[in-house]
């Protein structure tokens, strides 16, 4: 079967099969997957794919593709839900001055990226990520979305062992925690330190770099208890090697120079 033919098929079996609301708590039989895939000698995120060296849009298809070709650990996105059900992958609420919850995707699948793409499906970026040999991971930030719907299609596509979640949610991340996914679900705000976040459950913290600048005990804190630490969105070259070098997770706008510093501080 071809990978467009594998799209097309996959596309139509979630645009019929789910609703527009999350499906109940007891419908959801997902195995937590035993061995994680990952590139474990970088730590390096692409931000909303390699968009800014390759010249491709945001949050595109292209971008993560192009992402996927990278040495690196993971590579971003953010999950929006439609008023018809559908998870896309946007950054803002509104797309070509639609709000996203309120419109089909039908209609929003008319406006098209700057390199012609239509506005990308969160299903065609795990297909994508099925089809890859490598170890590049997809980190999913939900912004709006079902969290049941969005459990049940990573699995169904065969990729939940390569995938991360990040939110600004705490609801949203409650919900992941509860289902058991705790250990790769990361809180973006801020708001917690690494006590309470390990004692929430989280795997995590992805904080921005002022957020560090406030609490720079927080890294070896949360490192100390296991946790991973990340940091959102660095492109300064001396910030990026600075937490490569405390062995924090580096979010940023340039993955490519990113991964060259961090293959010169030989920290792989």
């Amino acid at each position: 079967m071809s990978k467009l033919l594998s799209l097309i098929l996959v596309s139509l079996l979630f645009s019929c099969s789910l609703s527009s609301h999350g499906l109940d708590e007891e419908e959801l039989n997902i195995v937590i997957p035993t061995e994680e895939v990952s590139n474990i000698e970088s730590k390096v995120i692409a931000h909303r794919g390699a968009w800014r060296e390759t010249g491709q849009p945001q949050n595109s298809l292209a971008a993560f593709q192009k992402a996927l070709d990278m040495d690196i650990y993971g590579s971003e996105c953010d999950v929006r839900q439609t008023k018809d059900g559908r998870l896309v992958v946007c950054h803002d609420a509104t797309y070509a001055g639609l709000t996203i919850s309120k419109t089909d995707y039908a209609t929003l699948s008319q406006h098209l990226l700057e390199n012609g793409e239509p506005l990308p499906l969160l299903d065609e970026f795990l297909i994508s990520l099925s089809h890859d040999t490598g170890k590049v991971r997809l980190v999913i930030e939900l912004k709006s979305c079902s969290v049941d719907k969005l459990l049940l299609m990573v699995d169904s596509i065969g990729v939940l062992n390569r995938v991360d979640f990040i939110s600004f949610s705490q609801n949203l991340c409650d919900r992941l925690i509860g289902y058991g996914f705790g250990y790769k679900t990361l809180f973006l705000s801020g708001s917690l330190s690494p006590e309470t976040a390990w004692n929430r459950g989280y795997g995590g913290i992805d904080y921005s770099s002022q957020t560090f600048d406030i609490y720079p005990d927080w890294i070896d804190e949360a490192i100390n208890r296991g946790m991973q630490v990340w940091v959102w969105t660095v492109n300064g070259e001396s910030l990026i090697q600075s937490y490569l070098e405390q062995g924090v997770f580096v979010t940023t706008d340039i993955p490519g120079k990113a991964r060259e510093l961090e293959r010169t501080l030989h920290l792989e």
